[in-house]
């Protein structure tokens, strides 16, 4: 695995596939269960209060929720723009640092809330560290496979996706935008092409 620990935040937890897609990424990732956050109140249970502040700039943070190109749907706390998800993660959730936040939502990718999120972590905090930030540019869809879960990114995405049974997918420069953090971090593991393409950019 490329990051030494997963983190699963799940928002719209009232809805079924939320959950199976949850438990999917468990699976696919082997993340203990401890490590699922699943939001069902606006009131954050003890069990998830500092929920992230174990997490090291070799871990990855995924987002299970709905997304427009401004706005991240944080239900049920309601939409937040990136300067309101940082504080949520910041005070409610103790993160401190995280190798990569990965959103599985739809449009995050096509504005500039990923960039927004980078550059308020040095306006906001002196102690918030994130090495990257990762997003779709379109409607993300989870195909479910055999003990594990995939995502597509836009329709040509997900006609591929379903042709080749999750086999095969388009480029990152179709599907996703990946931008660095406010600090320098490589993944643990970069044999993919495309880690070494992001690393070699620097």
């Amino acid at each position: 695995m490329k990051w030494d620990n997963v983190y699963v935040l799940t928002f719209q937890s009232d809805d079924d596939l939320s959950w199976k897609t949850a438990f999917s990424l468990c699976l696919r990732y082997d993340i203990p269960l401890e490590r699922i956050a699943v939001f069902q109140k606006k009131n954050i249970l003890e069990k998830d209060k500092n929920f992230l502040s174990t997490s090291t700039l070799q871990s990855k943070i995924i987002v299970l929720a709905h997304g427009t190109p401004d706005y991240i749907d944080c239900s049920p706390f309601g939409l937040m723009s990136p300067v309101q998800f940082l504080l949520f993660l910041y005070n409610e959730l103790g993160l401190r640092c995280a190798g990569i936040i990965s959103f599985k939502s739809c449009y995050l990718g096509h504005g500039f809330f990923l960039e927004k999120c980078s550059a308020n972590c040095e306006l906001l905090f002196k102690d918030l560290k994130v090495g990257w930030w990762k997003a779709y540019k379109g409607v993300a869809a989870t195909h479910f496979l055999f003990n594990s879960c995939s995502f597509s990114s836009g329709e040509d995405d997900y006609i591929l996706r379903r042709k080749t049974e999750g086999g095969e997918k388009l480029s990152d420069d179709f599907r996703v935008k990946i931008i660095r953090g406010n600090h320098d971090v490589s993944p643990c593991d970069i044999r993919g092409a495309r880690w070494r393409r992001l690393i070699n950019q620097r």
